[in-house]
């Protein structure tokens, strides 16, 4: 097996039966350090915020007892992205998907069309609302409703570009939280709208 990494910005390959050990170094603890060869040779493969220290050296170790062919030292933003992944991965949605369709449907008194079918899992419509769910917190879902519910730029378009479906893109989400639309004069900025992003 081979390990990868970068010395001076250029990318080196070492042999890892010649490493002895694989550690934070004891004079900086940011430091991943591999003691190599018969002179307890001493080599730098990387440097990374302290909380991380661990989780590279143990990469490292598992890509070792499997036996991998090559092993790149991931960079510090490589393991964040993963990190980010993982945590969104593990969190739960701040409430059910029937539970957010339900309260989309209490706006049916003010003429909103009803989600009647939300088949689990598969479809992208369930996997949008889900993926919501996870990102925000229920107390902002529920300011979504409400602010729906008030503005009048919402309902005089809710033929048009303003829909369930629209509602639940990551990308408009978060402009019906901010209340982007919650303006109530016939002025239309198509700008503001983004019709667009249908």
């Amino acid at each position: 097996m081979w390990i990868e990494y970068k010395a001076n910005g250029i990318a080196v390959l070492m042999n890892c039966e010649q490493i002895k050990t694989i550690s934070p170094s004891t004079d900086d603890p940011t430091e991943i350090i591999a003691l190599c060869g018969d002179y307890n040779t001493t080599i730098t493969l990387g440097k990374y915020p302290y909380e991380m220290v661990g989780r590279v050296v143990e990469r490292i170790a598992d890509a070792m007892k499997n036996s991998d062919n090559l092993f790149k030292m991931p960079s510090v933003e490589d393991m964040q992205k993963e990190e980010k992944k993982a945590v969104v991965a593990k969190k739960e949605p701040c409430m059910s998907v029937e539970e957010a369709v339900e309260l989309w449907n209490t706006l049916a008194d003010r003429g909103y069309k009803q989600v009647t079918r939300m088949p689990k899992g598969g479809t992208q419509r369930w996997q949008l609302l889900r993926a919501r769910l996870i990102q925000y917190t229920r107390e902002e879902y529920e300011k979504c409703i409400e602010n729906i519910r008030r503005s009048e730029l919402l309902k005089k378009n809710q033929d048009g570009w303003f829909n369930f479906d629209w509602f639940i893109k990551p990308n408009n989400f978060p402009k019906v939280l901010d209340g982007n639309y919650n303006e109530t004069s016939d002025r239309i900025d198509a700008d503001e709208l983004g019709w667009w992003e249908k």
